[in-house]
């Protein structure tokens, strides 16, 4: 599971509540601080993860050792802004 505080974590969090899935419920053995490492943890078997279906989407391509599991009903979905410097901040410079 992603590390207390991470919005990724609070986002599932929300949805298995939705499905009356309580957090002390969950049998979480592990926090990681980042898709690449639950990614690691899941290849070598020590669980299952969370995480987005474009962090996988190569490995599924390349036919490495990840699989989707869907579950009927749940739903998680994450909102991501994008942020940029406006023109005249960008030629202003640092």
């Amino acid at each position: 599971m992603r590390e207390r505080g991470s919005g990724t974590r609070h986002v599932i969090e929300l949805a298995l509540e939705r499905q009356d899935v309580k957090r002390n419920s969950l049998h979480i053995v592990m926090e990681l601080d980042s898709t690449e490492a639950i990614k690691s943890a899941v290849e070598v078997g020590l669980g299952i993860g969370f995480v987005s279906r474009w962090a996988i989407a190569k490995d599924l391509r390349l036919g490495n050792n990840f699989k989707i599991v869907e579950i009927e009903g749940l739903t998680i979905k994450r909102q991501f802004l994008v942020v940029y410097a406006s023109a005249r901040a960008a030629r202003a410079g640092p």
